[in-house]
């Protein structure tokens, strides 16, 4: 899977944010993980290891420390996915 736009990584990062917690409500880069949408340490470990098995490359490694908001997810995932240029 490769995402060119990065409104196509927020809304891949959402939607696999809804999938794995079952949260139906608005979901904004600058939600905690921990305190808005009840995710913690281990489960966002699992939560990059599921997105990441959703794509073409998920032996990837995250720094899931730096992690604390939709936005620090979205970047992380930035950093390791292949995008589009053109």
């Amino acid at each position: 899977m490769t995402l060119g736009v990065a409104n196509d990584l927020e809304s891949f990062v959402i939607e696999g944010l809804r999938s794995f917690t079952g949260y139906t409500g608005a979901i904004e880069p600058a939600d905690d993980l921990q305190e808005d949408l009840g995710i913690d340490s281990v489960e966002v470990v699992e939560l990059v290891g599921s997105l990441l098995a959703r794509t073409s490359t998920p032996n990837r490694r995250v720094d899931v420390d730096k992690i604390a908001t939709v936005a620090d997810l979205k970047a992380a995932l930035e950093d390791v996915l292949p995008q589009d240029r053109g």
